[in-house]
């Protein structure tokens, strides 16, 4: 599937080892390469490996809808992020500041972060590239936009990443409840950018590193009438207008969700820079959409999840056990659960013909499933029932496919993080990567190298590199805990990698304990310290699901 690296068998496999001795928290960029697959790929041109042509523009003739308007502060409010509380008027006040204490252990500042504001680690870390922003209320849905590399410098190397908060931060969804249309809510898009260049800056070493850190900045807020987002993906090939249309107003790409009126919904998302009025200050732009560009609903279920394929071809888990696929519209209604399906992933990898050649112009075929019947299955849509590659005694609440790993990656029992084969000599066998402390809410993979971010309710942001020799290992990126006495949370960092050890089955425990009913000294002692490293890593007992990234 790629030109590069995997061309030649033995220089995959001397890659793939180089790739197992990396154990730092990210990947190491100089044999990174792109082994993602889409159909639009450009075969029959002179610099085929380009990312240009690998990830070529898509729905170039899609136009913004019409009908959207640019809204003040005082028309946005409905749609923005709210208080629990309300006034003496009985009015909506806006979210409160989020306290959180950031910065070196034992070291910490105490900073406030309004809604839409934004911080740079860097001020409190130096070497920090980090950035942290409050989006005003939980968030469930948020994907980056992807970028064609002809266009990055046109685009101001800014990146835009899709960010959808709840309502407020008592709101929970109900599985299969529909909310009648319209039901407000805002999807924003913030953007991460170089750092503009400040005659404020006290020395030259705080200018470089606030510009290597780049600046985060909400551009735009869409005001939607679907409900809040419970999941977004933007088109995974770039969707954006040239820089240089004119006559037009140019689109950032088409950003799809699953929303809470049960919806699966497309919007052609402006680009913020033209629809910014020339007198407009430094907050976002409120834009209202009022309809999307396609909406597909069923009477009898609502849409949790979604994935895309390709830029044609879509799947969908909806809450009464089926899974929905779509080339645009609906070719494929398919029962495969027995509960709501709450996380999918198609296998990127092209069909084959009947010599087993690859058929490098067609669709997917494979989808992976999970749901909160703890089933997760396989299923080709071409035999239009799944196969179940593994049960477990937990809801499954991510799922992703990761080319390196040769499978999806998903969650099995007691919080491990596996890799499943799809491979036919290996299909469905998995092996286990890491071990979180808490349930896991969301898994993703790259295309371009093996490593593996998983966020779970213990606070963690952790990463692994899914091709090490050595399993179950990880690296802490940051962890955010908060207690419910003080109402502050507390950012740690620094972590160093991590072996998790092997538990000892209960046979061997038997084996291994004496007759006497006491606990042996070195058991307490490994208690003892076992405690004692839970002091100084951990905060307060309870961890939220709060709009900090």
């Amino acid at each position: 599937m790629s030109n590069n690296f995997t061309q030649n068998a033995k220089v995959s496999d001397r890659v793939n080892k180089s790739w197992g001795f990396n154990v730092g928290p990210g990947p190491i960029w100089q044999i990174a390469e792109d082994r993602g697959w889409y159909k639009e790929a450009k075969e029959k041109v002179p610099d085929v490996d380009s990312d240009a042509n690998r990830r070529p523009k898509v729905h170039q003739n899609v136009l913004v809808k019409s009908g959207w308007k640019v809204l003040d502060k005082s028309e946005a409010a409905a749609f923005l992020p709210t208080d629990v509380v309300t006034t003496e008027e009985g009015n909506l006040k806006p979210p409160p500041p989020v306290t959180c204490l950031l910065g070196p252990f034992e070291e910490q500042t105490e900073m406030k972060l309004n809604m839409f504001e934004s911080l740079r680690i860097s001020e409190l870390i130096p070497e920090s590239k980090a950035q942290i922003f409050n989006a005003g209320a939980p968030v469930w849905g948020i994907d980056w936009c992807p970028i064609h590399p002809d266009d990055r410098s046109a685009f101001k190397f800014k990146q835009y990443l899709a960010i959808a908060p709840f309502p407020s931060a008592s709101h929970s969804p109900e599985i299969g409840v529909k909310v009648p249309r319209p039901s407000k809510a805002c999807v924003q898009i913030w953007s991460l950018g170089p750092q503009q260049s400040s005659a404020k800056a006290k020395s030259k070493k705080t200018s470089t590193n606030n510009a290597e850190g780049g600046e985060m900045k909400c551009e735009m807020v869409l005001c939607l009438e679907s409900g809040p987002a419970h999941e977004l993906k933007w088109c995974p090939l770039p969707s954006h207008d040239d820089h240089s249309s004119k006559g037009r107003l140019r689109k950032l790409g088409l950003l799809s969700g699953v929303f809470e009126d049960g919806s699966w919904s497309i919007y052609v998302v402006p680009h913020p820079e033209d629809v910014t009025p020339a007198e407009h200050t430094s907050q976002p732009v409120f834009v209202h959409l009022p309809e999307p560009l396609l909406r597909i609903e069923l009477e009898e279920t609502s849409c949790w999840t979604c994935d895309w394929a390709n830029s044609e071809q879509i799947a969908i888990g909806a809450t009464n056990d089926s899974t929905l696929i779509n080339h645009i519209l609906p070719t494929h209604y398919l029962t495969v659960h027995q509960s709501a399906i709450r996380a999918l992933a198609w296998i990127r990898a092209p069909p084959a013909t009947s010599t087993g050649a690859p058929r490098v112009d067609g669709d997917p075929t494979v989808i992976a499933s999970g749901g909160y019947d703890g089933m997760e299955c396989m299923t080709d849509i071409r035999e239009g029932h799944g196969s179940v590659m593994n049960r477990t005694r937990d809801v499954i609440n991510a799922m992703t496919f990761s080319p390196f790993a040769g499978g999806p990656v998903t969650i099995d029992h007691e919080n491990i993080v596996k890799a499943y084969s799809a491979s036919p000599s290996m299909l469905g066998r998995g092996h286990t990567l890491m071990e979180p402390q808490g349930p896991v809410w969301s898994v993703d993979a790259s295309d371009f190298h093996p490593q593996l971010a998983v966020g779970s309710a213990d606070g963690c942001c952790s990463t692994t590199n899914t091709l090490r020799t050595t399993r179950r290992g990880g690296s802490v990126i940051y962890q955010l805990d908060y207690s419910r006495k003080s109402g502050v949370y507390r950012m740690l960092e620094r972590f160093l990698p991590q072996e998790t050890q092997d538990h000892p089955s209960a046979k061997a425990k038997a084996a291994r304990a004496p007759k006497s009913a006491s606990k042996p000294t070195s058991e307490i002692s490994s208690i003892g310290q076992d405690m004692e490293r839970i002091k100084a890593t951990s905060g307060a007992a309870t961890v939220s699901q709060h709009a900090l990234y």
